[in-house]
């Protein structure tokens, strides 16, 4: 307990509004709006991180592929985490650092949008990743927290969440609600487009 009672945890959720608000809406509805024309042009969504951004990869690219199947949307992600294998295989061979960049490169076409999350911002897979994205001539999507790190100046659509340097229980659950709300919004919109054909 704190020194007025509450819980801890609970005290600590109490920061994850706070975080939100430094996001910049236009950022995120140019996020929104990427995907929204991707999906016109049967582009694909990789999403990629380490650790706990990994797991926000693999769950934003589940949400998303929900959304595909119950709306038929057409939306057609990807986690690059979910595929053990394939990343040690290329860590291994390659070096942990190009262990995405690899993937990017093989599979990212001009027109998809390769979305990175990473609470520092400073991971070198991950800016690599980006990199190699905005080579192949697809929109690049930082997730980042704390002062933002490399991924807040390289990508081309920068979600960054201003968050103390260090804290990554409150950056990964503001990036996790943030994937939940451009979700419902795509979901929505899913739905709008199934009424038409009805």
């Amino acid at each position: 307990m704190t020194a007025s009672g509450t819980h801890f945890g609970l005290a600590r959720a109490a920061l994850i509004p706070t975080a939100i608000a430094t996001v910049d809406e236009t950022a995120l509805d140019a996020f929104v709006a990427s995907i929204e024309s991707g999906v016109k042009r049967g582009s694909r969504i990789w999403i990629l991180g380490n650790g706990g951004s990994a797991a926000i990869s693999d769950h934003f690219a589940t949400d998303l592929a929900k959304i595909n199947i119950d709306t038929g949307l057409g939306i057609l992600p990807v986690s690059l985490c979910s595929n053990g294998p394939v990343l040690t295989a290329l860590a291994n061979d390659y070096g942990y650092a190009d262990s995405f960049a690899h993937q990017v490169r093989a599979f990212a076409k001009s027109g998809d949008l390769v979305v990175a999350v990473s609470s520092s911002g400073n991971s070198e897979n991950v800016i690599r990743a980006i990199q190699q994205a905005k080579q192949n001539g697809a929109t690049a999507v930082g997730l980042s927290g704390f002062d933002g790190g490399r991924l807040a100046k390289e990508a081309d659509i920068s979600i960054h969440v201003r968050t103390e340097i260090g804290d990554y229980g409150t950056t990964e659950d503001a990036h996790s609600v943030i994937c939940h709300a451009v979700s419902l919004q795509l979901r929505q919109l899913g739905e709008r487009e199934r009424t038409k054909t009805q």
